[in-house]
């Protein structure tokens, strides 16, 4: 705007009618300036994208999808990893990219994953769990782990609650198990719309929730699982996506998977996961390297606390 005394001088200089004419001239001018300035006369904002084209589905049609993954007794497959978690302070994030491994896994609860680093191919971890222990290697700490499988505490150093089973339980999908009960229900997020089968099981005179999948609208396919204990928390997310067919049954070539209590989240990209191929003998033997003592984490396990879907 103008001083205020080159306002007055403006007035005095001029006649009405003559500012009149001035006043129509500059203001378009003045509308222009004002809607590029700080305080302009409107404002943007971001809009959620439309809905993506969705398909129906029954959860009849639904189930049998999650009973094919039965099919699958075991797992074999070279992969590349990119693993992520909190230190522990919780303040920083450390991420291991560009790893290559394997994942081996049997039903019902034998699992075995191994990590080298690129270029040097040093093993990075390696971890083997079953029904009853669970054995963790962390080369780059130097500390071979040992704990019950079923144990439901949780270290404040966060690399050392990385766990096979945990890992391996969203590759190796189990179908609808006995005792649990299934209803449809449907959500959208992120722009896409999703039929989730919910599973329920009866723990304590309660029913409580032990599975959701989500199953993306526009293809029909598993796009997330949730994994929740007995207290109705979520402790493993997963997302999928690039379905491919074995033969068998449907497998992911990319997997994301959260532990949010745990603090750490892992991407598997694998190519050929070797579904039901024949497995060595030790596959799921780990033993500790010489020098490295074996700690034992947790003093007892907690098997009432963890919810089986078994």
């Amino acid at each position: 705007m103008l001083p205020t005394d080159c306002y007055n001088g403006v007035l005095r200089r001029h006649s009405p009618t003559t500012f009149s004419r001035l006043k129509n001239r500059a203001l378009p001018l003045l509308l222009a300036l004002a809607a590029t300035s700080t305080g302009c006369l409107y404002r943007t904002q971001r809009i959620a994208p439309p809905l993506v084209a969705a398909r129906t589905a029954t959860l009849e049609e639904l189930l049998p999808q999650i009973e094919r993954f039965g099919a699958i007794n075991t797992l074999r497959a070279e992969v590349e990893l990119g693993l992520t978690f909190l230190n522990d302070d919780m303040d920083r994030a450390k991420t291991l990219t560009d790893v290559r491994g394997f994942i081996l896994a049997e039903r019902p609860d034998h699992a075995r994953i191994q990590a080298q680093y690129p270029v040097t191919n040093q093993t990075a971890f390696d971890m083997v769990s079953d029904h009853d222990e669970f054995s963790v290697y962390l080369v780059w700490r130097k500390r071979f782990l040992q704990g019950a499988t079923a144990l439901d505490e949780r270290s404040d150093e966060r690399a050392e609650n990385i766990r096979a089973q945990h890992i391996v339980e969203p590759l190796l999908i189990e179908p609808p198990q006995s005792g649990e009960t299934a209803a449809l229900d449907n959500m959208a997020r992120n722009g896409r719309l999703y039929h989730v089968v919910v599973f329920q099981k009866e723990q304590g005179g309660n029913a409580v929730i032990t599975r959701k999948f989500w199953f993306d609208r526009a293809d029909r396919r598993i796009g997330m699982l949730e994994i929740y204990d007995g207290d109705g928390n979520i402790v493993t997310q997963a997302s999928y996506s690039d379905w491919r067919e074995s033969g068998e049954a449907p497998y992911p070539a990319t997997v994301s998977i959260t532990r949010p209590a745990d603090g750490y989240s892992l991407v598997i990209h694998m190519e050929d996961p070797g579904i039901n191929a024949e497995l060595p003998a030790d596959a799921f033997v780990l033993d500790p390297p010489p020098g490295v003592p074996v700690e034992r984490v947790g003093g007892t396990a907690k098997p009432a606390a963890q919810l089986s879907i078994r």
